[in-house]
């Protein structure tokens, strides 16, 4: 199954895993193939794909806070 989108794939990848089809698989976005081959690598891209889903959606954060701001 193609997504358009990373917040259709997470939510899918959630369903799957609640599902217990969390194994071995493959999803297709944006002309890749992301394939996992055990449970460790589907958390793996679970991870990538809630980041990406973050970025999408503006509600991810890639930075730190510095404390003292550098004098």
């Amino acid at each position: 199954m193609a997504f358009t989108t990373w917040a259709a794939l997470h939510q899918k990848m959630l369903d799957d895993l609640a599902d217990g089809h969390a194994t071995v698989g493959e999803y297709s976005i944006a002309g890749r193939i992301l394939k996992y081959r055990s449970t460790d690598d589907f958390t793996r891209l679970l991870s990538y794909v809630e980041s990406k889903a973050d970025a999408e959606s503006g509600t991810g954060f890639g930075r730190t806070c510095a404390g003292q701001g550098g004098r």
